[in-house]
């Protein structure tokens, strides 16, 4: 039932993690041992694919296969820094400093290869973001609708970069979900350091910054959207509710902040990180070719010769955002407007700014409101749960495997 506490319950989310991590290790270590000479099977980036492990890794070696494509840009800034190459050439400012400080603190404390501390920080990040939803959605949803929002994230074709991969986007879900979860017990400060330490991981940060503002002034009341029932008032305004700690939030945003001063000091340009995007083989320079998916449409057109697979994967991508935005109405309704708001911006940042949808599946993992719709959506309704985990299982496993021999998925 709703609310329900224990021992049990609590090493619930703990147990079904180790359960698919464990899986997750099992998997990519048979494929990368067994079906060396399939690799192409399980490939999904075209000339991105390589199918030797990177020459630098000095890691366990049973351990490499996390280590692949994001993890080198990472262990580049831990080990020396940033640069910055305008849009002639990619730089490492595209990525945000949190989780390659993680990696060079590891490191410095512990020996070791750079990129492979990479690899306990997504665990122990995947674990406390499935713990931190676990708690999130128990008073939200009822029992059976709580198991499936969990599983539907923890099964997500994309959910291996939760369990071991060595990028940022566990991390990320579990500073947004520790943040959420600090806002919601009416812990401002700690909700507004929680943010900005996601806001200092990922670009997508912003959303936490919207959505957490959001939250506080729908739980005080301040600002009321009224979306159930047509008598009522649609909107209310009360800003003196507010508490005069209650404008801490906004500190939420330090963590872009800081990185966007560091960027203008060492760079001369505070959206450096932005405007690398726009450098070859990343071709994400704001306009209407992005913005219209020039590049997929492109594919589209000269299919086969462009890819068939990695337009399926891409494709794929797309689909699923945009079914999760469709959630949106949902979500509103179940969890708050606030909510609705942090899902909005999550998934459309990403879906606008991307040329042909590649990275939309990792991305989508911070869309815990819209995975816990989606829970309830599939809680009733059997049939359409099998269905949905059975594909989603496959397409886990077959990009897992993928990732294995160093096949770009997302």
């Amino acid at each position: 039932m709703q609310g329900e506490v224990g021992d049990s319950g609590e090493r619930s989310p703990w147990l079904a993690f180790m359960l698919f991590a464990s899986a997750a290790v099992v998997l990519y270590v048979v494929v990368g041992a067994a079906f060396g000479r399939y690799a192409h099977l399980y490939s999904f980036g075209d000339d991105l694919n390589h199918p030797h492990p990177d020459p630098a890794y000095t890691g366990p070696r049973w351990l490499a296969g996390w280590v692949r494509f994001d993890a080198l840009w990472y262990r580049s800034i831990a080990a020396n820094g940033y640069f910055f190459r305008g849009t002639s050439a990619q730089s490492s400012v595209a990525f945000f400093p949190l989780y390659p400080m993680l990696m060079r603190l590891l490191h410095r404390v512990f020996g070791g290869d750079l990129a492979a501390w990479g690899i306990p920080i997504t665990f122990v990040s995947g674990a406390a973001a499935m713990s931190l939803y676990w708690r999130w959605v128990q008073d939200k949803v009822d029992h059976v609708a709580r198991i499936t929002a969990f599983a539907v994230l923890a099964l997500w074709p994309y959910a291996l970069y939760l369990y071991g991969a060595a990028y940022a986007d566990a991390l990320f879900v579990a500073l947004t979900l520790a943040a959420f979860t600090c806002v919601e017990r009416d812990r401002i400060a700690l909700a507004a350091m929680f943010g900005a330490l996601a806001t200092a991981t990922r670009p997508v940060g912003i959303a936490v910054v919207v959505g957490l503002g959001a939250r506080v002034l729908e739980q005080r009341g301040v600002v009321r959207l009224s979306v159930r029932h047509a008598s009522a008032r649609a909107f209310e305004l009360r800003p003196r509710r507010l508490h005069r700690t209650d404008a801490l939030i906004v500190l939420s945003a330090t963590g872009l902040v800081t990185y966007a001063v560091y960027l203008w000091h060492a760079f001369g340009d505070p959206f450096a990180f932005a405007t690398a995007e726009a450098a070859p083989g990343w071709d994400q320079r704001p306009g209407w070719d992005v913005w219209l998916k020039h590049a997929w449409v492109t594919r589209l057109t000269h299919l086969p010769d462009s890819g068939l697979r990695y337009f399926g994967v891409v494709t794929l991508q797309g689909l699923l955002v945009i079914g999760l935005l469709l959630l949106l109405p949902r979500v509103v309704r179940r969890f708050g407007w606030a909510y609705g708001a942090y899902t909005a911006v999550l998934l459309a940042f990403p879906l606008v700014g991307s040329k042909d949808f590649q990275g939309l599946g990792r991305y989508a993992l911070g869309a815990f409101p819209a995975f816990a719709a989606l829970g309830e959506v599939l809680a009733a309704r059997p049939r359409l749960r099998r269905a949905w985990f059975t594909v989603s299982t496959i397409g886990l496993v077959v990009f897992c495997g993928s990732f294995a021999r160093n096949g770009y998925v997302a």
